[in-house]
């Protein structure tokens, strides 16, 4: 059982953080343990940004690994590097942006802040990563070499000694600085003032002091091809080609607004950093257990590395004897500011303030013209036990594709294959050895290290995920037999569960490596046997084919010489996932077991020669050490290969194709050729990433800690809503949010298209299905279209006027005999469009559905989850609940006139429409008289008195038959005028007016702007996963983005093109 180690967290691995953690991991008893949380990948020397910056060909050496913050202490392997940003701080846990060891929290006993001040690149990278920050540099450097004129923006240290950098390497260059302040430096005795000043004299510095420049927030241009005006607040302006902004430092506090948010006791709120006390403990007596040294430490003493490095001693002390249960007794010194300036690439000053605690009045200051353009970086690194890498250890377009794209890469090889590219000794038997997936990552670096970890297979509880996520090993040898002993226990395999899911993974650095990842898999077996059943075999073939499967992995198919490859069941799986062979390298081990003449090893060259099994990457050949060679070194082991592969028919070969030496060279070439074929697809992979990022930060918005925050941001949000919502409803369409046209999710936001078709929708509805019964003449069996809804009862013209002629009968008056009742028409029409309500009600409940549903997914676009689920609830929700009453009100308004008053219209179409049906039923009754006449005599022989004769008839001598058709015609022809009043009264004054028109007011400005902070926090406070949430997206966004420009760069380079058709190429 492993004892729980408590944990003392140092936020920040800047000049003080590694200090303290160094200091710590010296001091504190084997019980505890110290994690150093920093987002960075690599150190960031900071002093030498700025002259790398201006000077090419240094900038790689300003960021040196982690690797050796603990070395030289007692127990290195007990503490950590975690690679994570802290976003949220807690009494006793912190919260990051990434798990760690399987969780996002880091509980802790004490806790050291030490995150420093924040300046403007090229003060400091806003990248976490190595390779896009070089990236930055590299285009700094271009854009000042391309300037005729470069102005500098702030006369604090950075831009003193950028000035002076930039006028000895560029003398022909106009070099302006530009101060607030008639003092340069003020910190500092006014003598360091006049030292500078001479200085830029001496130089050719312009110097501008005494005035502000307006710098705009989006920045200024740094590309230095073309002339710009800076605004100065005086009212002049300077024309230059570069600007460089070197003003004021930013505490990196924001972690700690979920501790303490509003409390004066924990962030100073005169300049944001932590109020202390002397023992570097926060001031806030509830958080003694906290201490913060550094620049963020609002301590007294000088913001510098030196003296921030004695706060880092002197917290760490402190915290050590806490823990041996004593008070905390060492005590910051605060002495005079210094500074050690360059002012040119060799001149440097050694400058301090008067001592006045020892009675000095003049301050202390050495000359000294001892400056190397590389500002001593090798002595930095030799500091963190480190030793510069060197530029020509691989192209930087290899590398930095290499380094890019480091997930893509999946191979999966033996143990003995895996032992001969990275010389790590792998546990070896002749039996079936590998019982589960290993990854071996392989980084070229400065010095050498090993790390070890278990990736939890997906079938594994949260249980045992946890408890396999601190499998940690850091091996002091190259020897792995032990760790993957120990690894197999953990994993639990044993004689009844022989294969596991879970992914061993080993970290390797060294001066000798390539840039590979590679997979070492279980080796496929056919049957079973008393060590592995036909079911290991299904789930080794398994494990096998989801790496194979995937298209951008390369295959490495490894035949062993010993047995016909053709047996061999690699080959054949390797051919069913890969079947033109475009990703498939042959590994073809043993040769040396075959019979030196032999068909089989004639066969064997053949394959190797590609004439075979044809992969388009070809075969390559190794000697692997036997069971005899076991305990050679590698180096005999490479020698004992050369020599083999320079005899008999083996020398035949390429030199390319044999020995460990070229497959190493050849497998880097190989994937970066293979990566070449995948890179549109990996770029288009990248930009959807990117895409998905900006959407997340788009919708999470900046950081809202206090209320004007917030209120900023729902200002912000609320305004996108009603540019979104009057798209939606104009019919504009032309924010991304309403691309997917084709998908439910885009057309659903196309709220005037919803709207538009289910009206269409609506007045189909009202015409088929708005009469409660459908009138026919006699034989008609009626037009009603076939469909779920309930359908109109038919009845025959003759049965419904016999209706309406009792009904006459009912509601007579003192109208004469053959004219009827005008209430009689008003009987009939509210019988008639009863449906109607039923009908309207439906459709406006689904206007309003989708209209709801538009604004819940505008919502969901412009703002997190999170935070657009309480707008609705407590902002729009409420409102349009009010909106849908009033659309409710307004429809029952125009309803109810029909439904319960009498019939009033002033449209010239009630009278034609009469006349039409009347005319109608005559032309009807005229062919039907003038059939007879056919069928009882010639044309020629009919007169005009027997054409009279036949139509006299038409006439209806019963007066109550003509007046009920009357009634009935005057019906139908008013349920036409008003059908269409109330479909069209409905879309305009009621669906348009009392929901569509007011949907963009909904969230609005002037809403926000109505709201008390109480409110506004309610809505827009930031939960601590959100900020995590946010904190991930920028990390991904900021690697993503980097991994683009990398990617982009590459594309237009060729690739390696070592294919096997090469003949003549050389490794």
């Amino acid at each position: 059982m492993i004892e729980t180690l408590r944990n003392v967290v140092v936020v920040g691995g800047s000049y003080v953080g590694m200090a303290a953690a160094k200091e710590l991991a010296i001091l504190l008893p084997k019980t505890h343990r110290v994690l150093l949380v920093e987002p960075h990948s690599h150190f960031h020397h900071l002093f030498a940004f700025p002259r790398f910056a201006i000077v090419p060909n240094q900038e790689h050496k300003a960021f040196i690994p982690y690797t050796a913050v603990f070395a030289g202490t007692p127990d290195p392997a007990r503490h950590a590097v975690v690679k994570a940003k802290a976003v949220s701080l807690y009494p006793q846990k912190l919260v990051l942006d990434g798990a760690w060891q399987g969780s996002k929290e880091v509980r802790f006993e004490y806790l050291v802040a030490a995150t420093g001040t924040r300046l403007a690149p090229p003060g400091t990278m806003d990248s976490d990563e190595k390779v896009p920050s070089v990236a930055y540099l590299q285009q700094y450097q271009q854009g000042i070499k391309q300037a005729n004129s470069v102005t500098i923006i702030g006369g604090g240290a950075v831009g003193v000694q950028m000035a002076c950098d930039l006028k000895e390497v560029y003398p022909e260059k106009e070099i302006t600085l530009v101060h607030s302040r008639d003092t340069l430096m003020p910190v500092y005795h006014p003598a360091l003032s006049s030292i500078i000043k001479a200085r830029f004299s001496e130089l050719g510095v312009k110097l501008i002091t005494g005035v502000r420049v307006r710098v705009p927030s989006s920045g200024f241009p740094h590309t230095g091809e073309r002339c710009f005006t800076l605004e100065l607040q005086d009212g002049r302006t300077l024309a230059t080609d570069f600007a460089i902004v070197a003003t004021g430092q930013k505490p990196n506090s924001q972690f700690l607004r979920t501790l303490e948010p509003d409390a004066a006791a924990v962030l100073n709120p005169a300049n944001g950093f932590i109020r202390v006390r002397p023992t570097g403990q926060f001031q806030d007596r509830r958080y003694s257990h906290l201490f913060a040294a550094g620049d963020i430490a609002d301590s007294g003493a000088h913001k510098a590395a030196r003296p921030g490095v004695a706060q880092a001693a002197v917290v760490a002390k402190n915290i050590a004897a806490m823990i041996e249960g004593k008070e905390p007794g060492e005590k910051v010194e605060v002495g005079p500011a210094a500074i050690h300036l360059t002012l040119g690439l060799v001149k440097n000053l050694i400058f301090a303030n008067p001592d006045t605690k020892n009675g000095a009045t003049e301050p202390f200051l050495k000359w000294r013209d001892d400056g190397r353009q590389d500002m001593g970086i090798e002595d930095v690194w030799k500091r963190r036990e480190e030793a510069p890498a060197p530029v020509a250890l691989q192209s930087n377009d290899h590398r930095d594709l290499l380094d890019t794209i480091d997930k893509l890469r999946q191979q999966g090889i033996t143990n003995s294959v895996l032992e001969a590219i990275s010389g790590l000794s792998f546990p070896t038997k002749d039996n079936l050895c590998t019982r589960f997936a290993t990854e071996l990552i392989l980084r070229r670096s400065p010095g050498s290290s090993i790390k070890i970890c278990i990736l939890p297979g997906h079938d594994r509880s949260e249980s045992e995920k946890a408890a396999l996520a601190t499998f940690t090993r850091t091996p002091a040898t190259m020897d792995l037999g032990d760790v993957i002993e120990e690894a197999k226990t953990a994993m639990g395999l044993s004689d009844t569960k022989v294969f596991s899911t879970d992914i061993l993974r080993v970290e390797l650095s060294g001066p000798k490596q390539p840039h590979l990842t590679m997979v070492d898999l279980p080796g496929l077996f056919m049957a079973g046997n008393k060590d592995q059943t036909a079911e290991d075999a299904a789930l080794v073939k398994k494990l096998v084919s989801g790496y194979m499967d995937k298209p951008r992995s390369i295959i490495l198919a490894v035949v062993s010489a010993k047995s016909d490859f053709a047996l061999q069941q690699v080959t054949e799986l390797t051919r069913e996932v890969d079947a033109q062979g475009v990703r498939t390298l042959g590994i073809i081990t043993k040769p040396d077991t075959l019979d030196e003449g032999s068909d089989s090893e004639l066969a064997y060259v053949e394959l190797a020669q590609n004439k075979d099994v044809v992969f388009r990457l070809g075969w390559h050949v190794l000697r692997n050490r036997g069971y005899a060679e076991r305990n050679c070194t590698h180096a005999e082991r490479d020698d004992k290969e050369a020599a083999f592969f320079a005899q008999g028919v083996w020398k035949t070969l390429k030199p390319f194709q044999v020995g460990v030496t070229a497959l190493r060279s050849r497998l880097s070439h190989v994937l970066v050729d293979q990566i070449m074929l995948q890179l549109p697809s990996v770029l288009e992979d990248v930009a959807s990433g990117i895409a998905a990022c900006e959407s997340t930060l788009g919708k999470l918005g900046e950081p809202r800690g206090t209320p004007r925050e917030q209120r900023m941001y729902l200002t912000k949000i609320s305004q996108e809503f009603s540019e979104l919502a009057k798209e939606a409803i104009d019919g504009s369409y032309t924010a991304t949010l309403f691309s997917d046209a084709d998908g439910s999710g885009g057309y659903e936001c196309r709220l005037r298209a919803v709207v538009q078709n289910t009206l269409q929708l609506f007045e189909d509805k009202m015409r088929a299905k708005g009469k409660a019964r459908e009138i026919t003449d006699e034989g008609s069996r009626g037009t009603v279209p076939s469909t779920d809804d309930p359908k109109p009862d038919l009845v025959s013209r003759k049965d419904y006027l016999d209706e309406v002629k009792k009904l006459m009968e009912q509601n007579r008056g003192r109208e004469l005999p053959g004219s009827f009742n005008p209430l009689i028409v008003s009987n009939l029409f509210s019988q008639q469009c009863r449906p109607w309500k039923g009908i309207v009600a439906e459709f406006t409940d689904k206007i309003f559905e989708c209209a709801q549903t538009a604004i819940q997914k505008i919502l969901g676009h412009i703002a997190d989850q999170e935070t657009s689920q309480a707008i609705f609830r407590l902002l729009v929700g409420p409102s349009l609940r009010t909106l849908k009453r009033d659309l409710m009100e307004k429809t029952a308004e125009i309803v109810r006139p029909h439904l319960d008053g009498h019939p009033i219209t002033y449209n010239h179409y009630l009278t034609e429409t009469i006349q039409k049906k009347q005319s109608e039923r005559l032309r009807k009754a005229l062919e039907k008289q003038l059939a007879c006449i056919s069928d009882r005599m010639k044309y020629e022989d009919v007169t005009p008195e027997q054409i009279m004769e036949a139509i006299h008839p038409v006439t209806e001598p019963d007066m109550n038959t003509y007046s009920a058709n009357m009634a009935t015609d005057v019906m139908e022809a008013y349920y036409k005028v008003a059908r269409k009043t109330v479909v069209d009264n409905i879309a305009q004054l009621a669906v348009e007016q009392c929901l569509i028109k007011k949907l963009p007011g909904l969230f609005c400005p002037a809403v926000i702007a109505a709201l008390d902070d109480a409110e506004v926090r309610r809505i827009a406070e930031e939960s601590p996963e959100a900020e995590v949430e946010r904190a991930q997206a920028e990390t991904q966004l900021e690697v993503l983005r980097a991994g683009q420009l990398a990617l982009e760069h590459l594309r237009t380079r060729c690739p390696s093109g070592l294919m096997e058709n090469d003949a003549d190429a050389e490794l």
